[in-house]
């Protein structure tokens, strides 16, 4: 990783040499997002003032450890941007499913503890970490599975009609919860007109397996 330019321009605010310019390396993430005179001059300036602090209270200078940060690759996370939407009213509001904040997970059936355990098992990192979501809905799913009722949907429906249906009217009754029979069965009513059925099943169904 190159940070030739991030090195000048902190040669020139602290003016010196381009070889007395030392980066942390583990800040190196944090180092190269640094784009613009201003970017780091606020990372000089986070340096400078601890060093004055501790001088100035006479306190021992303390070793820190820097950690890399939590990137979302697949996520856009921009609390203006879902400020701006919801104030349009294109989000509902803070616990929209689009907004990812803490009340959106809530809403949306994310266990608290579903999170926790996620950020845990990732560990600190002196580099940047990618964080999939795929592992939060993973230990999500492992929380809620043994607790949760099941029900389903078709997704894009499409219509098929069914000729010569031998019944009227039928009623399936699955489980709420397989594994936990006591918790008792939901009732779908199917009904057919003149031994004829409109059914409803899934577009990606019908495309490949009609």
């Amino acid at each position: 990783m190159s940070l030739k330019a991030q090195r000048r321009m902190a040669a020139e605010i602290l003016k010196c040499g381009e070889n007395r310019v030392y980066f942390d390396p583990y800040l190196i993430d944090e180092i190269s997002m640094a784009i613009t005179r201003e970017d780091v001059r606020n990372l000089v300036k986070e340096g400078i003032i601890e060093e004055f602090i501790w001088d100035h209270f006479g306190w021992k200078k303390a070793k820190l450890l820097y950690y890399g940060r939590l990137k979302f690759p697949d996520l856009k996370l921009s609390k203006t941007d879902t400020r701006n939407n919801i104030q349009k009213g294109i989000y509902s509001g803070w616990d929209d499913p689009r907004t990812w904040s803490l009340q959106s997970l809530k809403k949306r059936g994310i266990k608290p503890e579903a999170l926790r355990e996620t950020l845990l098992d990732l560990g600190m990192s002196t580099t940047g970490i990618n964080f999939s979501v795929n592992w939060l809905y993973a230990k999500n799913k492992d929380i809620i599975d043994d607790i949760s009722n099941r029900y389903f949907f078709v997704e894009n429906p499409i219509s098929i009609l069914i000729e010569d249906v031998p019944f009227s009217e039928q009623i399936a009754e699955p489980l709420f919860l397989p594994t936990e029979p006591e918790k008792g069965k939901r009732k779908i009513k199917v009904i057919s007109k003149n031994e004829r059925l409109d059914l409803h099943i899934s577009h990606y169904y019908s495309c490949h397996h009609g």
